[in-house]
């Protein structure tokens, strides 16, 4: 090699290693540059049970299986729905749908346990034994099963829509498929949610476009969660017991589940919400909160709520926010966040800019305490590390 190849070589390498400090804070983060090439961002993010494997669909129609413990990905599919990687919960398979909108179950070996013909799906997901199947179409429609089984459980109105608001209707189930969260755009309303039809809603604007709680038995709403305003996110625990959400106007709540008791949390630098007195100025708008609970926060948390996941059984969950590379961790049942997260500014995470179509591009498994993320280009993802006894959120692979 001659000389100035040398000092190039040289160069080359003492960037990249430099980049992968930068990027982790330390050098116990892989840093992968070997990823496939022509793959755009994920717009879908889905991790198994066991935190070993994670499967994407991305932009440019492919579908992705990443292996976490070997630090591999393999091209599944180059024709798929952009919005339907979904991991079986406590299976070894995946669901996903092609472009010619048949729906699939892939085990990690790659035979179909499970295919039918669909509506394109603008999100979807599906109970371990296969036998629940939810799915929502660019209306904000939601339908449960497929084919002859197939029933509506909100259908009406204009709007709000995936095409009026450019976010997706986030759906979370629990273990027992028993409840479903949905959460997308709350519109207000005079009445009661009992008395308002899901189907076939007479109203040009559906009211159930907010935090809604179904009974996937009855197929029916059993609360409104309301609280939350403009673009809303929510995650029900794993055991089915509570119910999180929040939204851009930064409040974010918990419920007791199904009494539905709402619990406000505390938002990062300013406190808890308790209420005005009624002589209250804006002057003295620290007297509507309570801040006894307030621990040191970094510059780079936001109270604006972009996605909430369950890290640790249904003990701990996290909440992101907008335009930020921190996370807050909190403990079910407790309003005061009790520790944050830098998640590494470079490379930036899916929590920057305004991409509420790529809501569900933060993914857990609370089983294994581990956290996915995709980034705000590309195709690549962050993969970390929770541990409950010290209480730390450390990556431990990133792929650029």
């Amino acid at each position: 090699m001659g000389g100035i190849e040398l000092v190039l070589a040289r160069f080359a390498r003492l960037v990249i290693i430099s980049i992968g400090l930068a990027v982790t804070g330390c050098a116990q983060a892989p840093l992968n540059w070997l990823f496939p090439i022509g793959q755009e961002q994920a717009m879908m993010v889905s991790i198994s049970t066991d935190g070993r494997y994670v499967i994407t669909s991305h932009l440019g129609k492919s579908l992705l299986l990443w292996d976490i413990d070997k630090k591999s990905v393999e091209v599944v599919s180059n024709s798929a729905n952009i919005y339907s990687a979904y991991f079986v919960p406590e299976s070894e398979a995946f669901l996903w749908q092609d472009l010619q909108n048949t729906v699939r179950v892939t085990s990690l070996d790659g035979r179909d346990l499970l295919s039918f013909n669909h509506f394109p799906t603008y999100g979807h997901l599906i109970s371990s034994d296969l036998r629940t199947y939810v799915a929502s179409n660019n209306r904000w429609d939601l339908y449960v099963g497929f084919g002859d089984t197939m029933r509506p459980l909100k259908r009406g109105g204009a709007g709000p829509s995936f095409a009026g608001s450019g976010k997706l209707l986030n759906l979370s189930m629990d273990q027992q498929a028993e409840w479903l969260l949905s959460a997308g755009l709350p519109i207000e309303h005079r009445h009661p949610i009992e008395e308002y039809k899901p189907v076939d809603d007479p109203d040009r604007f559906s009211r159930f476009g907010g935090v809604i709680l179904w009974n996937l038995d009855t197929l029916k709403p059993v609360r409104d969660l309301e609280g939350n305003r403009y673009k809303t996110y929510g995650e029900i625990s794993p055991d089915g017991r509570w119910a999180i959400a929040g939204g851009e106007n930064s409040a974010a709540f918990s419920w007791s589940l199904p009494d539905g008791e709402r619990y406000r949390l505390g938002e990062a630098k300013i406190g808890l919400f308790i209420g005005c007195p009624d002589d209250w100025d804006p002057l003295r708008a620290r007297e509507c909160y309570d801040r006894s609970g307030i621990i040191p926060a970094t510059a780079s948390v936001h109270s604006s709520v972009f996605g909430i996941v369950f890290i640790h059984g249904s003990e701990y969950f996290l909440r992101f926010g907008k335009n930020s590379h921190g996370a807050t961790l909190h403990r079910v049942g407790d309003p005061w966040p009790i520790k944050y997260f830098e998640l590494g500014e470079y490379p930036k995470l899916v929590t920057y800019g305004s991409q509420y179509s790529r809501l569900q591009t933060i993914a857990s498994s609370p089983e294994s305490g581990t956290l996915v993320m995709a980034h705000a280009t590309g195709g690549g993802i962050s993969v970390y590390k929770f541990d409950p006894e010290a209480l730390t959120l450390r990556r431990t692979w990133i792929v650029r």
